[in-house]
């Protein structure tokens, strides 16, 4: 067991779905709300991420890029504005009306079946939260990822690079 210090708690909770058992690790921290592990018998491509909730500033679709604002909601993220380059949050797991919770993804395996990457490709960030294979012409270059399948992607949000 990990060793944790102050009011911090550790708390596992394990959810099993089929085959899959879920390991949820809430965390008490301004970051993230929770950690999953995913264990897998005969699924690939499984695994651990980290997803956090805030509140929407505004209407979100669901798969798309956010940023967090001074005033904690998340809303969409541009690569053509200046002041979201260190603001990247992460991808939204589903659409959420303005006003309510939103579940973020930033970082590790996220699944959606209407994608069609190409696998080991980077994903960029472009305009209104849109990804796209193609790097921008335009504003700042921040990678969100990789895609693992047609379907799936693996979240690591790089550095921006603000082109000259």
């Amino acid at each position: 067991m990990p060793e944790i210090s102050g009011n911090a708690k550790l708390i596992r909770d394990k959810r099993i779905t089929g085959d899959v058992v879920n390991t949820v690790i809430p965390v008490y921290s301004d970051t993230v709300d929770e950690f999953v592990l995913t264990e897998a018998a005969d699924i690939s491509g499984v695994g651990a991420y980290t997803r956090v909730t805030r509140t929407a500033g505004e209407a979100l679709g669901g798969h798309r890029v956010v940023r967090q604002y001074l005033d904690g909601a998340v809303y969409y993220a541009s690569n053509t504005s200046d002041s979201h380059k260190h603001a990247v949050l992460g991808i939204t797991v589903g659409a959420v009306e303005s006003g309510n919770t939103a579940t973020v993804q930033t970082y590790g395996e996220l699944l959606e079946p209407s994608w069609t990457w190409t696998p080991g490709l980077p994903i960029f960030l472009t305009t209104n939260g849109q990804l796209s294979q193609t790097a921008p012409s335009s504003g700042f270059v921040l990678i969100i990822g990789t895609a693992q399948t047609a379907t799936q992607v693996f979240i690591n949000i790089k550095q921006p690079i603000v082109k000259g």
